[in-house]
């Protein structure tokens, strides 16, 4: 991608990120949120034995401008995609149980599809258990199957999700999207215990995040690997609304091939709110360090969000940005590839101002992928809409556009694609 269409890139979606957030409209008309109160709810979900569930599906036809993402000889196909869901979780007050899952498949019907069905998919459920008001122990499993960080399925939000304690979060395993993408499986693990000290909170925290990948184009040896963090969290209340903390943690990062290990560690701090507002979330910053036996030891400044803004009731933003060190996901044609510096911000929107039966929200991502001792950058892109009609209590027409791109200063290592699904949804 040339440089002027990077600069119509950029042009476009900060005039859509503006448009998103500057709609004109009149202050008497703009309803306030104030403290303690949500949005407007959608359907409400159904009880069972104590379990609140809530099934989702959608149905429809798609169409995908480049199903193989690659920067020439593009194949597009019309297809068919189902995506099927669920959330559920009860709370007896000591213990909080969240279980949820979701598959999204697609089937084109092009020749020259390197993958004519693929099934994406994303489940887990989360354990909290706070036997005192001051003490609260967490747990939490997630199964994450995908072609890159964006994921392709417009019915999940980005992972933005915002801790409501002290609980130390840990870095991501971010692989970076790419021209003739494979799929992978992420299996992530992790426990904690948080308590309280009066104004005074500490942490602790270990996970393990393990990577596997259908297959490894273009690489010489696997790419598969497991990265094991231990974290940690101490923090202040400086006033009953806002705190400022420090999170030190440290990593292991083991893979099949040897020559992909590194240790690490990362110290980051900042300030936060967790008390019900118009704002949620920290802004933090710090640095951190991987050591790798072929690359040695190369580092990076931090600066990172991780927040939720509802201004009014019509609107809910939820964004995150961050940056990582660790393996190559992306295959360079020599070992001094092997380590990355990786940003990833992703962004949600959603407004609730239409006219009834109405829905409608948005998404945008960026991933700057650079490499250590490698003259290679890529810029992925990623913006999104979903609109819904309600036409029956439960059911809707839906409509979805998602644009997705990288910008590589390689040779061949470039795409765009566009995703357009019709169909109808349901939501109990």
């Amino acid at each position: 991608m040339n440089y002027c269409k990077t600069r119509i890139l950029y042009a476009s979606l900060a005039a859509l990120l503006i448009g998103v957030v500057t709609v004109p409209v009149r202050a008497a008309d703009m309803p306030v949120k104030t403290a303690g109160e949500s949005a407007p709810q959608g359907p409400q979900p159904m009880a069972i034995g104590g379990w609140l569930f809530s099934p989702t599906l959608f149905a429809g036809a798609v169409y995908n401008s480049n199903v193989n993402q690659t920067e020439a000889g593009k194949i597009s196909s019309w297809g068919e995609r189902v995506v099927p869901g669920f959330t559920a979780n009860v709370d007896n007050g000591i213990y909080q149980t969240n279980i949820y899952g979701i598959a999204d498949l697609q089937n084109y019907s092009a020749s020259g599809v390197n993958h004519q069905t693929t099934v994406d998919a994303k489940a887990g459920i989360t354990q909290l258990y706070m036997p005192l008001p001051d003490l609260t122990v967490r747990g939490n499993f997630d199964f994450t199957r995908q072609a890159d960080v964006f994921g392709s399925s417009a019915f999940t939000n980005a992972n933005t999700t915002l801790s409501p304690t002290s609980a130390a979060p840990v870095a991501p395993v971010t692989v970076s999207p790419q021209v003739n993408p494979d799929r992978y499986n992420q299996y992530s693990g992790a426990v904690g215990v948080d308590k309280r000290f009066g104004r005074a909170f500490a942490g602790l925290s270990g996970s393990v995040i393990a990577t596997k990948f259908d297959s490894d184009p273009g690489f010489a040896t696997s790419r598969d690997g497991t990265v094991y963090t231990v974290a940690s969290r101490f923090g202040f209340d400086l006033t009953p609304q806002i705190y400022a903390y420090v999170d030190p943690q440290v990593d292991w990062q083991r893979y099949t091939d040897s020559a992909r290990n590194s240790n690490g560690y990362r110290v980051t701090g900042g300030i936060g709110t967790s008390a019900p507002g118009l704002w949620q979330g920290e802004v933090y910053g710090g640095y951190q360090a991987e050591k790798n036996d072929i690359v040695g030891t190369y580092d990076s400044g931090v600066f990172g969000i991780r927040v939720g803004y509802s201004p009014t009731r019509m609107w809910d933003l939820k964004a995150s940005l961050d940056e990582t060190l660790g393996a190559s996901s992306i295959a360079t044609g020599g070992a001094t590839g092997l380590a990355t510096r990786v940003t990833t911000a992703l962004l949600t929107v959603g407004y609730n101002g239409l006219p009834r039966g109405w829905g409608a929200n948005g998404r945008f991502g960026y991933v700057r992928t650079s490499f250590v001792n490698v003259s290679r950058t890529d810029n992925g892109w990623l913006a999104g809409a979903n609109v819904t009609y309600e036409v029956w209590r439960n059911l809707g027409l839906t409509l979805d556009y998602q644009y997705k791109s990288v910008d590589s200063d390689v040779v061949g290592q470039s795409f765009d694609q566009h995703l357009v699904s019709l169909g109808a949804s349901y939501k109990y």
